[in-house]
């Protein structure tokens, strides 16, 4: 018989057989008493050869209706009448029953039917109906597991059994008891039944709390629960921490509970970590609000379980350990967050390691839905503080200033064509992390409070004097030597106005061979290396197993670093000229007719027209698309914002903007993304000179650079840097002869937080990322990370 879940499963000859064998000779009539409604809902039965309409009696009424036909009638009919009323109610219809054939149905009779060599005790009668029939098969699993005759008490053991699919023949261990517990108050098919069979439920609650002692005492009073705790915390890092307790808990709560074995708390303890976690999280919040609420017993708390600013070694030990805690584990990650930016390589990597081995793996809390203390975000900025100091450390160690560059600059200025002795772009993607996780944790910090403002301060300030100092090297490199890349014939670096004969070409002719394909070029305004990083795994995850990554390429914006004069050098191949505006439009298909290649369409994405988008994505006739993505310049013209809550935006208006097209791009494809310019972030206001100003164009000054109609003589390249309109690939135009470009964060204009034009690897620096169809590229697949 298989495993049943309603009465519906009865096989009505299972029924049949029991109560042939009950009666022992065929009558008229046929009596079932069912107090325990285990009769199933059948209309006929087929006894001895005779079938028996089924009757139950529901009031005395309706059942003399159903049965006065049989009484006169002379042919033998036969009916069965199935009753689950008391005793006391079927004397309404003792003229019937005198008159038939009586079989008492019970859960008891008929386990004993289907085991015959077993015999089961009344207690099994408490199951009803559903109940009884749900269980039936297992019932007579379990019983095979205990003596033939049994007891009442082992009958109660097994309905537990069967009920919670548990063998309870034994007592139960801490960690069974610790997860009935749970289920009882949790598993609302387990409360239901014990509203119906309380004296079962009565059984079991008994059971468990003779495995679990301590059991009554948390679920009766707050003291046991700080208590048990505390003093399990302690016992984690201090073998000597009975001699404290009583001084921690004073005399109401010592002398209620001091005299508590340590075993049972030993025993108890760590199976409800690990079984029932959120009963003893909600405990700990009790404790800990328990602690805070007296300074004096938090001080002595925390000094006892190891928390030391004196001694950061054994801070070190109670942090790698520490698994339920917070407010202890916040202040000791602060202690060493502290540390880290005041001495960054003071604490060993191994400890390091550790700790946030403990944090973001097995501390209680991490797996908390509810941000107890905002104590995720406390370990997350405590992990993020780590991995910024290390990415701080290993660029300082390969700093451009720890290089010789006399030697560098000496050779560049006696061979100013070997352009790869002079631009090592190696150093881009650390340093475009690492603006990026600084802003990150100075927002983090911000939103958890975690360290002091001067503190965290400290970090962020090498974040900013190591960039900076890039920055100066970087303009010296451009003063020095751009004008020589302007005309010398090169293959690195590559500027943006190489990119159409050194990047686009050569696998446009390489990569598209038939009619169909399409090379897919994406333009976004404004987004540099680390805006890339931040939209990667989107754009990775989309093409893989589509696409492979042929490579992400670095590009130097041509001078001045702006969106017009990029878009006019990466879409034409030339540089253009002095009054360079929104022209790269017009001449961007001449540009490619010139080499060449026909059918070539762009698009920008004005936010409602993405029907338009679509079909040019999808259209077959084309052989180069070109789309215009505009929100992250749009962004930046305004923002006041943190650069990670700026990137928030740009990574969810990536997914709402982009990502749909790029989803819809063909696997045969060639796609191009690619940014015009970067931008960084002024943070000093710097105005040109009087004599500058003098010597300027008459033009209206920009962000970043200044036209100016005379070459300067004041060339402060603490600020500043100067070229002619030639020495940078431009025609003079409208007066304006010279330029000149601000550095590092400076700006001649102070109303903007986020700024461009000028002369820094944040503005200069940018990425074109290029993926070539599967079946053709050298790769197959490429990492996410």
């Amino acid at each position: 018989m298989s495993t049943n879940r309603s009465e519906d499963w009865i096989d009505s000859s299972w029924i049949e057989n029991y109560l042939t064998n009950s009666v022992r000779t065929p009558d008229r009539w046929l009596f079932i008493h069912d107090t325990s409604q285990v009769f199933p809902s059948l209309h006929a039965l087929q006894l001895f050869d005779r079938e028996y309409e089924v009757i139950f009696f529901e009031e005395d009424l309706r059942i003399r209706q159903s049965l006065e036909r049989y009484k006169d009638n002379p042919e033998p009919s036969a009916a069965c009448i199935v009753s689950r009323q008391s005793h006391e109610t079927n004397l309404h219809i003792l003229d019937y029953i005198v008159r038939s054939q009586s079989v008492e149905m019970t859960p008891q009779s008929m386990l004993e039917f289907a085991q015959p060599e077993y015999s089961w005790t009344h207690s099994v009668n408490q199951l009803w109906g559903g109940d009884f029939w749900t269980l039936f098969e297992r019932l007579q699993a379990y019983r095979l597991n205990y003596p033939r005759s049994m007891t009442p008490a082992e009958a109660t053991n097994l309905l537990l059994s069967t009920q919670l699919d548990t063998d309870l023949r034994a007592n139960l261990s801490v960690r069974e008891a610790v997860e009935i517990w749970q289920r009882m108050e949790r598993d609302t098919n387990l409360i239901a039944w014990s509203e119906k069979y309380p004296r079962l439920f009565q059984a079991l609650n008994l059971k468990v709390r003779a495995a679990l002692p301590l059991m009554d005492k948390l679920e009766g009073d707050a003291d046991f629960v700080h208590f048990l705790w505390t003093s399990y915390s302690l016992a984690q890092h201090n073998e000597d921490y009975d001699l404290f307790l009583p001084e921690l808990f004073g005399d109401t709560i010592w002398k209620k509970y001091g005299n508590t074995p340590p075993e049972e708390i030993w025993n108890a303890c760590p199976q409800l970590i690990r079984s029932d976690p959120e009963r003893v999280i909600d405990q700990i919040r009790q404790t800990e609000i328990w602690l805070t609420q007296d300074q004096q017993r938090l001080e002595l708390f925390q000094r006892w379980v190891g928390l030391d600013a004196a001694n950061l070694g054994k801070t070190i030990e109670y942090v790698k350990k520490e698994i339920l805690f917070c407010v202890p584990v916040r202040e000791a990650l602060r202690l060493l967050a502290a540390q880290l930016c005041h001495f960054p390589e003071s604490l060993e990597a191994g400890e390091i390691h550790e700790i946030i081995e403990n944090i973001q793996r097995q501390h209680l809390f991490q797996a908390n839905t509810v941000d107890y203390l905002r104590i995720k975000d406390v370990f997350r900025a405590f992990t993020d503080l780590v991995a910024l100091n290390q990415l701080i450390t290993r660029i300082e160690h390969k700093s451009l200033a720890e290089r010789d560059w006399r030697r560098i600059q000496k050779q560049a200025a006696l061979n100013p064509d070997k352009i790869e002795d002079v631009t090592d772009w190696g150093y881009q993607t650390d340093l475009s992390k690492l603006e990026l996780m600084a802003a990150e944790l100075e927002q983090l910090n911000f939103q958890c409070d975690f360290l002091p403002a001067p503190v965290i301060g400290e970090v962020l300030g090498r974040v900013k004097g190591l960039i900076d100092e890039y920055n100066i090297e970087f303009a010296q490199r451009i003063a020095t030597s751009f004008p020589t890349w302007t005309v010398s014939n090169r293959d690195k670096p590559l500027l943006t106005v190489d990119f159409l004969d050194t990047l686009f070409l050569p696998r446009y002719q390489q990569y598209l061979q038939e009619k169909s394909q399409s090379a897919y070029i994406f333009m976004f305004d404004g987004m540099r290396w680390d805006a890339w990083e931040a939209i990667k795994p989107e754009v990775l995850s989309t093409f893989q197993g589509q696409l492979a990554l042929d490579g992400v390429f670095p590009l130097v914006s041509i001078l001045p670093s702006t969106t017009a004069y990029n878009k006019y050098a990466i879409f034409t191949g030339e540089f253009p000229s002095g009054d360079a505006d929104n022209d790269w439009e017009a001449v961007l298909i001449p540009a490619f007719q010139k080499r060449r290649i026909h059918g070539v369409r762009w698009i920008g994405d004005s936010g409602n027209n993405q029907a338009e988008m679509l079909a040019l994505i999808e259209a077959e006739d084309v052989a180069v698309k070109v789309f215009n993505f505009t929100f992250i310049d749009q962004k930046l013209q305004g923002a006041t914002q943190n650069l990670s809550t700026v990137y928030e935006e740009v990574k969810a208006n990536f997914e709402r903007l982009v990502q749909p097209y790029l989803e819809r791009v063909p696997s045969d494809s060639l796609i191009f993304l690619i940014s015009d310019r970067g931008f960084i972030e002024s943070t000093d206001s710097q105005g040109f000179s009087e004599e500058v100003l003098q010597m300027s164009s008459g033009a209206t000054h920009h962000q970043r650079y200044i036209d100016l109609a005379t070459p300067p003589t004041d060339t402060d390249l603490g600020h500043f840097v100067f070229f002619s309109a030639e020495q940078i690939g431009l025609q003079p135009a409208d007066g304006a002869s010279h330029y000149g470009f601000a550095t590092g964060r400076t700006q001649v204009l102070s109303e903007k937080r986020y700024v461009h034009g000028g002369v820094s690897i944040q503005e200069m620096l940018i990425p074109c990322v290029v993926f070539v169809p599967t079946a053709k590229g050298q790769l197959e697949m490429f990492p996410l990370q």
